[in-house]
């Protein structure tokens, strides 16, 4: 039998007029991080950058400040992503071992039209995520990374 505390709503608590949100700061960067609209930034850098000359993209980052700004946004975009925390809340387990996600990357088949499994799809989103991050390192810092580099 339940008890009468297991029965309460936030209407009992707070009324008909709620206001739980009222007055509460949620910054872009809090939704933008939950809501994975970032992976939306991820596509369309990745594909700019990969439209221009590798060996140019440090020019185009010196000749302008708003691609400075948009790709130091990008890149602590790209160190605030954990994957770790992001296979236990979207599949529930730990991140697989290396062998495990080399095998789930290469079933990833952008075209089976929504029949990839969710590990194949946040392995190949954590490789574009690397491929993302590799092409801002060369532009902010005009070398390529180290072969250890890791988001």
């Amino acid at each position: 039998q339940q008890s009468s505390l297991q029965n309460i709503t936030v209407r009992d608590l707070r009324g008909e007029n709620l206001k739980l949100l009222n007055n509460r700061a949620i910054t872009v960067e809090r939704v933008i991080a939950h809501s994975g609209t970032h992976f939306l930034n991820y596509l369309s850098v990745y594909e700019g950058l990969k439209s221009i000359n590798y060996n140019k993209l440090h020019e185009m980052y010196l000749c302008s400040k708003s691609c400075r700004d948009f790709m130091h946004d990008t890149a602590l975009s790209l160190y605030m992503t954990d994957f770790e925390i992001a296979w236990l809340t979207m599949i529930g387990e730990t991140h697989p071992n290396q062998t495990e996600f080399i095998s789930l990357a290469s079933r990833f088949n952008p075209n089976k039209n929504g029949k990839n499994t969710n590990k194949e799809t946040l392995t190949w989103l954590e490789l574009y995520a690397y491929d993302v991050a590799i092409l801002v390192y060369k532009c902010i810092l005009n070398t390529d990374p180290t072969d250890h580099f890791d988001l």
